[in-house]
């Protein structure tokens, strides 16, 4: 029993234990929630969503009514503690939408998600959002409850990216205030009268009810009316009922005795009703009487109750209308309406048609009443001063409903239109034609009336036929439509009903006729233009390419056309030079370029022409691209600029800016530093600005004295002032450095500036240093060497000069020389932050004379000998003199005296020729080698080598040590020594080439080499191994082992040529010597050969044949060869043999018969190839390949005359060895093969190529022709569609590609940039091209319905087929990311070779784009080439930058301690808790720019968001300055960062600890201000922009957390305890249980 309880009391107690120390571990990251709406699923994440009432007050529910249009939301995020926060705040099922939030912690708004910037630790954020209504005819009856959602990452100490998510609710509820004065509640009597019903006499009355809310400001359940009967003399009438629902869906009508209900409906559809924000119910009762009934005295009493979908109901006082005696008849009624009430006056005033567009409705109250209708549209009016005057407007047709037509007139029926004379026109029945809209089209092509007549048979039944009439405003009468104000058009009504005559019984009588009017406005037109800048900033430095983009507005008619337009632009006043490459005018035929020039500041274009048409949509209007190169004055200061262009045009009727047309581009000048230095001797014709490279000036020599100025200029291109401004200057008198006598005869003259001098050479600007010894007089103006400029300050945008006068000494000779320069140190008075910027030093120099500098380099096969270089017996050295003439005169008759070390001897190759045996130099006997430059030229270097052999008896260690002298005039100069020393060796190895060396090598060519191996030793030397190391450009094709060669002696007339040697004589007697007495065998190459043994004095050779290989682009056109030789000690190098290796220059072209691109079946086509040997040598296995498109067939073949075999497969192939300049000429005749498929045009491209041992190496370019599709069987119809049997065009059908004509060209990449196809730039595939037509405003499709799209093959070659005549534009597709369009149609460049394509703002699809387009491209039965397009590689603006921390240093009680990183983004460290509070923790920041892109810039800027529990020192941060919350530095403003290279700042900030501070902090930095002298943006980011996901933004995190090893401590304590305690309990039980059994 007390074992089990024993077990029982461990069991509780290891359970206690892993209870408590597992809370003890994770129990303080559990974290329990009250649901009190700010929390998320972190603790240290809160979040609240919320409206505020008008008290202020925080609001989950906010209730509006429909007039209010806009409201604010607002988030509450708070980060507590520790880490920070990126995220995103999205509406979910939302009855508004986000407008806006001009809150710092918001990025961007987009499609109802708020972009958040990144929220730090401490930071508690109320974003106020700007949200609207949601306004839709269909409204919902389930309240809105919009879900507010928070999705994003938070990061804390744990370093993981935490997601948060949270969502909240809130309510936008629509109320209303309405009471029974806000209901409509009106009758009116439209008919009054006795009209014949059913062939009887009756009186009819109608009353017009109009019901609902007044302003429809809330959705309406139901309306329900009650309108009396009035029954006189117990007469009840008939009553019809004409009812129009607005937004009711349905009604129900209840008619009783004395009084009709009517109940409407808007029921629901899936939980939404109908509500709309305009129009009534409308009622129509018509009560049908007797004739005579007396009706005087009556009246109708209406009642109306509106039920609100609140439930809300409104009952209105009733409404009481008397029936007047007065006759009132709207039986019939018209009601005409114009679609547009203004036009503008552009068309019609530029002599255009306009065409208008107008509604007449006929409505029929009462059917059967009247027995035919008459309507009348008179003949429209001009209103001139008040005055009517007839005006030229006609119609061009009518569409009337055919369901109207049948419900109004019945089977029977039918409509008559006349002209104003009467002439019937066209008569419209049951039986007329309908389009696939339902519509009779009554088209009055040819007839034009200028009034119609409309005459109808009787109206069978009430309802609405509306006459859509489409009108014409001929512009014949300029004078008239100029001074016309408005268009007034009179239509009159009438129609006939039958009538009880006491005399005549019934008859037709006419009622009296009613008359109804409409009107527009007519508004003059205005002339306006826009002017576009490709750039905001213009350099001081470089010629700025500035494209400016004039636009003539014409897509709209209330812009005037335009007639001889002048454009004038006015460029900045700092603007030095202004050069026109070209202008160019876009989407224009009827202007054309008159001339252009620049006059002063200001650029002129002339056009000449009057435009007779309008842009329409697809594009704003004529453009003028104006591309110039403006040069800025060097000196100018930043300051923010404008571009003025002034235009006229000589009909404008009124500018768009009042009196004159005006247009500004905002353009700034920019300097590449914020201080600009200048330094100038203006009498010497000298001027530095900025920091340049050092700037040399010759004065003459053996001249008298002359006095100059040295001026200096200082310019603050700073928006503030700077200050403490020391400008520090030396002096061009006598110093070490400067050996000219100079005087200062002036000091220095500065304005409201202190002026200081000092002797001393070193002096500083430090004024209170004694040993500076500053004076403030010149006391010697031969002895003094500096001078400080001291001012307070020099004001924003403006700019300091001074002066000083210095005499330049007499008599000067060679070889002296006067400096002079300043600094300028300053302080930028907003930021304090200091900075010096240094001027370009002048140096006055009188030139060094005949001077010649010599130096020595020695290698062994080709490593060059250091002073530790051990060279071996045998092996060759080759000494390489440079001499190079340093001075400012040429030198002739130099000479070269070079020793030969003692220990070798001068060797020189003696053999010209193949197969002369082993031997490769001859030793020739003397201890000097002697070499002479005739004339070396000022700056050029001469380069002379000669060659020594180590002797093979020399004794190891032995030093070897040369130098070389070259002598002029009386000058001897020697070289530096070189040393190195021997070592005994056992093998000599040399290589020779053994082709003819007097023949020039060529690539794809052979060369032979011999490697020759020596045992120089007295011993066998086993296992001899040759590695061999040659250039990438040839490669062995066979390698022999030779052996049982020896050194033959071939004397020098033997080798120079006797009077009756010849060369084949040598090759044949060598050739036979080596035959006679030699072994060889070919052997497999690999890098490192195994020769086998080698007996004293034994010598072996390999021969290598090598084949070179062909000369790319880019590639080293030089041979190098040489070899190793290793015995089982050492390694020996040979010499090294070089090269040059030649290419072949072999021209190719072809031309053809055919001119125009454009070919069809049957045709020939020629083709003719030239091809010309331009080598230095005659071309063996010369190779001409031609693979003719299989769409031509080959008839035939000719080759300088010669008539050749026709080739299989259109492939052919002639083979020559062509002599040097000769040419061969080969002809190819082909005829166009007939396809059945060929229903598109398709392309053909033709290349010839020369080859040498298979490699090509010339091509011709390449011809490109068009076949035609097969003539369309039903005939050209030039794309345009047939007319329908009503007469009417299908309008979609008119953007089909339905005709016979095409459009081609080629895509290539523009290598050079310069807007031209060269031969050698390479066509591109995968282009895509489109068609955009003019006349539609669409993208033209193919038969199917789908795009019609071509895309470019592998010669860059497109096609678009099946067009149509009219206006185009193409539009291409390319990778944008990788090219950009080159220059577009540059002068003296042919349309073969130019390219018509760029960037323009086209209207496509609805939307304003920048679109790579083409210009106009008319069609007008011709087939239209060489739309190409040129592609050059996007160069890049892309600075970057990161983050990181290097140093981390704690400071407490205890001490300092320092941490140092290696610049990591996430940097840790631990803090002792008994010295938390009271810790500072300095954090040392490091931000990295960088520019990863193609274009040199500045990063201006930069920007550091610094957290709030961090702190700015200025004194530990001289570079950066604080502004609110943010930390800015500039210290890198003026640093020009070249692509590859980077800057790196240093900032420091501190945090002062405490026990809630603990945890991550993430300190963020960013690029704000940058700038290139290109004016190019970043390719990827915009600065300022606080976008995380952009490369110039970066954050580095520290995480501060306590000493580990404490809580376990304690935790392990809490464990024993908690065991010895359960221990004690266990026993306590286990005494009481054996107490009680005992």
């Amino acid at each position: 029993m007390k074992g089990k309880i024993l077990k029982i009391s461990v069991t509780i107690i290891l359970l206690m234990t892993l209870t408590l120390a597992n809370f003890i571990f994770v129990g303080s990251n559990i974290v329990s929630y009250a649901m009190d709406g700010i929390a998320t699923n972190h603790k240290n994440i809160e979040f609240e969503a919320y409206f505020k009432d008008k008290e202020g007050n925080k609001v989950t529910t906010l209730e509006r009514t429909s007039e209010e249009k806009e409201m604010s939301m607002y988030v509450l995020l708070n980060v507590k503690r520790e880490g920070y926060f990126n995220g995103t705040i999205e509406l979910k099922d939302t009855n508004f939408k986000l407008n806006s939030s001009e809150s710092e912690y918001v990025n961007k708004v987009e499609d109802n998600k708020v972009y958040l910037n990144q929220l730090n630790a401490g930071t508690t954020a109320e974003i106020e959002m700007k949200v609207s209504p949601i306004e839709e005819e269909k409204y919902s009856l389930q309240e809105r409850n919009t879900e507010i959602l928070l999705l994003g990452q938070y990061k804390d100490s744990t370093e993981k990216d935490i997601k948060i998510e949270a969502k909240r609710n809130v309510k936008l509820n629509l109320i209303e205030t309405n009471d029974k004065t806000n209901i409509e509640n009106t009758m009116k009597i439209i008919t009054n009268k006795v009209a014949k019903i059913s062939g009887e006499d009756k009186r009819v009355i109608q009353v017009l009810m109009d019901l609902g809310l007044k302003d429809n400001n809330y959705p309406m359940k139901q309306i329900s009316s009650k309108i009396n009967v009035p029954i006189i003399d117990s007469e009840k009438p008939e009553i019809i009922k004409n009812i129009n629902l607005n937004s009711m869906t349905s009604y129900e009508i209840n008619e009783k005795d004395e009084e009709i209900e009517i109940l409407m409906k808007n029921e629901p559809v899936e939980n939404n009703v109908l509500w709309k924000k305009q129009g009534n119910e409308k009622v129509i009762l018509t009560y049908i009487y007797s004739k005579d009934v007396d009706l005087k005295d009556e009246k109708f009493i209406l009642e109306e109750k509106i039920t609100l979908q609140n439930g809300k109901e409104i009952t209105t006082d009733k409404a009481e209308l008397e029936i007047p005696e007065e006759i009132v008849d709207s039986t019939i009624e018209i009601v005409a309406t114009n679609n547009e009430k203004e036009i503008f006056k552009g068309k019609i005033n530029s002599g255009i048609d306009k065409e208008i567009k107008s509604e007449t409705k006929l409505m029929v109250n009462l059917a059967n009443v009247a027995k035919n209708v008459s309507i009348r549209e008179e003949q429209s009016k001009y209103i001139i001063d008040g005055q009517e005057k007839d005006a030229n407007i006609v119609f061009n047709k009518t569409v009337i409903s055919k369901n109207d037509f049948d419900k109004i007139f019945g089977e029977q029926g039918n409509l008559q239109i006349f002209n104003e004379q009467g002439i019937l026109l066209e008569t419209v029945n049951n039986n007329s034609k309908v389009d696939e809209n339902g519509n009779i089209i009554i088209d009055y092509t040819g007839k034009e009336p200028r009034a119609i007549e409309i005459k109808g048979t009787q109206p069978v039944s009430e309802g609405i036929l509306s006459f859509y009439n489409t009108k014409t405003i001929k512009a014949t009468d300029k004078k008239t439509t100029t001074q016309a104000s408005e268009i007034n058009t009179k239509i009159t009504y009438k129609y006939e009903e039958e009538k009880t005559n006491e005399l005549e019984g019934i008859e037709l009588v006419e009622n009296a006729e009613k008359e109804i009017s409409t009107s527009i406005q007519l508004k003059n037109s205005i002339t306006e233009a826009n002017l576009e800048v490709n750039k905001s900033t213009l350099s001081t430095i470089v010629a700025n390419q500035l494209e400016m983009k004039v636009t003539l507005k014409t897509n709209d008619e209330k812009y005037d056309l335009n007639k001889n337009p002048v454009i004038k632009l006015k460029l900045p006043e700092q603007v030095e030079n202004i050069d026109i490459n070209k202008v160019s005018l876009l989407y224009e035929d009827e202007l054309k370029i008159k001339n252009y020039f620049v006059e002063g500041k200001q650029i002129i274009v002339e056009l000449e022409g009057e435009q007779q048409t309008y842009k329409e949509n697809t594009v704003e209007g004529t453009n003028i691209i104006i591309d110039a190169t403006v040069n800025v004055d060097r000196k100018a200061i930043a300051k923010d600029e404008k571009i003025i262009m002034n235009y006229t045009n000589e009909i404008a009727t009124s500018y768009a800016e009042g009196e004159k047309g005006e247009k500004i581009a905002n353009i700034s000048i920019v300097p590449p530093k914020d201080v600009t230095a200048i330094n100038s001797i203006k009498d010497l014709g000298i001027e530095t600005i900025g920091q340049e490279e050092n700037k040399e000036i010759a004065l003459e020599r053996g001249k008298g004295s002359k006095n100059v100025e040295v001026g200096f200029e200082i310019i603050n291109n700073n928006s503030e002032n700077i200050e403490n401004v020391n400008i520090l200057g030396t002096f061009p008198t006598k110093t070490e450095e400067n050996n000219m006598e100079m005087e200062i005869v002036d000091g220095v003259i500065v304005e409201n500036a202190k002026v200081y001098y000092s002797e001393n050479e070193n002096a500083t600007k430090d004024l209170q240093n004694p040993e500076n010894k500053w004076t403030e007089e010149l006391n010697d103006g031969k002895e003094v060497k500096k001078y400080l400029v001291v001012l307070d300050n020099i004001e924003a945008q403006t700019a300091i000069t001074g002066t000083y006068r210095v005499e330049i000494p007499e008599n000067l000779e060679y070889n002296q020389i006067a400096k002079e320069v300043y600094e300028t140190s300053y302080t930028n008075s907003a930021t304090q932050i200091d900075n010096t910027i240094k001027a370009t030093t002048i140096t006055m120099q009188t030139g060094v004379g005949p001077k010649i500098e010599t130096s020595l380099n020695a290698t062994v096969g080709g490593q060059e000998i250091k002073e530790d270089t051990a060279v071996k017996n045998g092996e060759v050295i080759k000494y390489t003199v440079k001499v190079s003439n340093t001075g400012s005169e040429d030198v002739e008759n130099i000479s070269v005296i070079g020793k030969i070390p003692e220990g070798t001897k001068l060797v020189e190759p003696v053999e010209n020729y193949e197969y002369t045996g082993a031997s490769y130099y001859e030793e020739i006997d003397t201890d000097m080698y002697k070499g002479k430059i005739e004339r070396l030229l000022v700056g050029e270097t001469s380069e002379l080598e000669y060659e020594v052999r180590v002797n093979k008896d020399l004794k190891n260690n032995t030093e070897i040590k040369n130098n070389v002298e070259t002598k002029y005039l009386d000058v001897i100069q020697k070289s530096d020594e070189i040393k190195c020393i021997t070592e005994t060796a056992n093998i000599r190895v040399s290589v020779k080439r053994v082709t003819d060396r007097t023949v020039d090598l060529y690539e794809l060519g052979t060369v032979e080499y011999y490697a020759i191996i020596e045992n120089i030793s007295d011993k066998e030397q086993k296992d001899v191994k040759v590695k061999t190391k040659m250039s990438s450009n040839m490669k062995p094709e066979r390698v022999q082992l030779i052996t049982g060669l020896k050194e033959i002696k071939i004397s020098d007339e033997e080798i120079f040529g006797g009077e009756n040697l010849d060369i084949s004589d040598i090759k044949e007697n060598t050739s036979n010597a080596i035959d006679d007495e030699t072994n060889s065998n070919v052997i497999e190459y690999s890098e490192e050969i195994n020769i086998g043994n080698l007996k004293p004095g034994e010598i072996k050779v390999l021969d290598y044949n090598m084949l070179l290989e062909q000369i790319k682009e880019n590639n080293i056109d030089d041979v190098t060869f040489s070899v190793k030789a290793k015995d089982s000690q050492k390694e020996y190098t040979s010499n090294i043999w070089k090269d040059k290796l030649n290419s072949f220059k072999v021209k190719m072209e072809m031309t053809t018969n055919v001119e125009d691109k454009y070919i069809k079946s049957g045709d020939t086509v020629e083709y003719l190839i030239k091809v010309k040997n331009d080598s230095k040598d005659k071309t063996s296995g010369l190779k001409i390949i031609d693979k003719l498109p299989l769409q031509l067939t080959i008839t035939k073949l000719e080759k300088d005359g010669e008539e050749l075999e026709i080739p299989k497969n259109n492939y052919i192939s002639i083979s020559e060895d062509l002599d040097v300049g000769k040419e061969m000429n080969i002809k190819v005749t082909t005829v166009v093969n007939h396809s059945e498929s060929r229903d598109k045009a398709e392309a053909i491209t033709n290349k010839s190529m020369a080859l040498v041992n298979g490699e090509e190496i010339a091509t011709t370019s390449e011809i490109t022709h068009i076949i035609k599709a097969n003539a369309n069987s039903q005939g050209e119809n030039n794309g345009q569609t047939e007319e329908n049997e009503n007469g009417n065009n299908d309008v979609d059908d008119n953007n089909v590609a339905k005709g016979e004509k095409n459009i081609t060209g080629t895509a290539w990449f523009d290598e050079n940039a310069d807007g031209k196809k060269d031969e050698s730039e390479k066509t591109l595939s995968n282009v895509k091209v489109k068609l955009l037509n003019l006349d539609t405003n669409k993208l033209v499709k193919d038969e199917s319905g789908k795009l019609l799209e071509a895309t470019t093959n592998e010669n860059g070659v497109y096609v678009l087929s099946n067009l149509g005549n009219g206006n185009y534009i193409a539009i291409f597709e390319y990778n944008n990311t990788q090219y950009s369009i080159t220059k577009y149609k540059v002068e003296g460049v042919s349309e073969a070779q130019n390219s018509d394509v760029r960037l323009n703002e086209i209207s496509l699809e609805g939307k304003k784009q920048n679109i790579a387009s083409t210009d106009v491209i008319k069609i007008e039965d011709n087939d239209i080439s060489n739309i190409n397009i040129g592609l050059i590689e996007l160069k890049d603006f892309d600075l970057k930058l990161d983050k990181t921390i290097s140093k981390v240093i704690i400071q407490n009680s205890a001490g300092t301690k320092t941490k140092e990183y290696n610049d990591e983004k996430i940097a840790k460290a631990e803090i002792d808790a008994k010295q938390l509070n009271g810790t500072n923790v300095i954090i040392e920041y490091k931000i990295k720019v960088s520019n990863i892109g193609e274009v040199a810039g500045y990063a201006r800027k930069i920007a550091d968001y610094i957290p709030k529990d961090l702190q700015f020192s200025s004194e530990m941060n001289k570079d950066w300055y604080q502004t609110g919350n943010v930390l800015y530095s500039s210290s890198i403003a003026n640093d020009k960062i070249e692509p590859g290279d980077s800057r790196t700042l240093t900032l420091t900030l501190t945090k002062k600890m405490n026990e809630e501070n603990l945890g991550l902090v993430n300190n963020r930095a960013e690029i704000v201000e940058a700038y290139n002298d290109l004016g190019l943006s970043d390719i990827n980011s915009t600065p300022g922009n606080q976008d995380k996901n952009e490369n110039d933004y970066s954050s580095a995190d520290i995480i501060l957390s306590i000493k580990t090893g404490k809580a376990v401590y304690v935790s392990i304590g809490l464990i024993i305890a908690t065991i010895v305690a359960s221990g004690i309990i266990a026993a306590v039980i286990v005494k009481r249980k054996n107490d009680k059994e005992e």
